[in-house]
């Protein structure tokens, strides 16, 4: 028998694909949305799907994460996010894994997916994240975005993919940056982080080549470009307003200035 599981999926303001994720979970002893206070309907449809729902304030992904997995009923936790679905072959593999699993946590592949489609080209199309893991030997670090899972013993691999839908478009896209580039902002502004010359013009060129060479994003052609492009603005544009913080002396950014460059970043 497999150990017992909690998938634990933190959500808000995703009437939209929560319900998919709740039952692309169903095969586990426990799905748990934890919403944060979200304003349209998520935690209705996620209970209506089949999920227990707490409601608590955001703290951040990583602590999300992390309370999620205080929260649930077992000590196993497959942490899912709104926008992904675990596949039947994953559920089958984890249901294959013995009571008292070898690893503190298991690898899981990933294929992305861009306005509904899967990403065909290297390196963007798939990744390996560790999502299942015994909560007393792993946790995410809690950083603002961009979490990781920090384990205690070895890491293992399951078969199986997590179909990951995590952009509608281009639009979409834009507007996760700009909660991601307010996040690392935040952050940085909270850990003393002070703005430096040149981090205006320097920071974006680098993030655009760490894409579009480092990462290897030269070989999805138009696309690669364009998402490498995307990355550079996003860096832009938190430095921008990691600037507006200093200068306002606040810890949150309470209204978005107007982050439009007057030229490309990268260019």
């Amino acid at each position: 028998m497999p150990p017992r599981i909690t998938v634990a999926i933190i959500a808000g303001n995703e009437e939209k694909r929560i319900a998919d994720a709740v039952r692309s979970g169903a095969w586990a002893d426990e799905v748990l949305v934890l919403d944060s206070e979200s304003t349209d309907r998520t935690a209705d449809v996620a209970a209506a799907a089949g999920a227990r729902v707490e409601v608590e304030p955001w703290r951040g992904y990583g602590a999300q994460k992390n309370r999620a997995a205080e929260l649930a009923s077992h000590r196993w936790i497959f942490s899912l996010d709104a926008d992904e679905r675990i596949t039947p072959e994953l559920a089958c593999a984890v249901a294959d894994l013995p009571g008292e699993p070898p690893d503190a946590a298991f690898r899981v592949l990933r294929r992305n997916h861009f306005a509904g489609k899967p990403i065909r080209r290297w390196p963007w199309s798939w990744d390996t994240m560790a999502r299942l893991y015994d909560r007393e030997l792993a946790r995410f670090a809690e950083v603002a975005v961009h979490e990781s899972l920090e384990t205690d013993g070895p890491v293992g691999k399951l078969r199986g993919v997590i179909e990951h839908f995590s952009h509608e478009g281009w639009e979409d896209l834009l507007e996760r940056q700009l909660a991601y580039a307010i996040l690392g902002a935040r952050e940085a502004r909270s850990r003393g982080r002070r703005p430096r010359p040149g981090d205006l013009w320097l920071r974006p060129r680098t993030t655009f080549l760490r894409h579009w060479l480092g990462r290897g994003y030269l070989l999805g052609g138009p696309l690669g470009y364009r998402l490498s492009k995307a990355a550079a603005r996003m860096t832009w544009t938190k430095y921008v307003l990691l600037r507006e913080l200093w200068e306002k002396d606040v810890e949150k950014i309470t209204t978005i200035p107007d982050v439009r460059p007057r030229r490309d970043p990268r260019s």
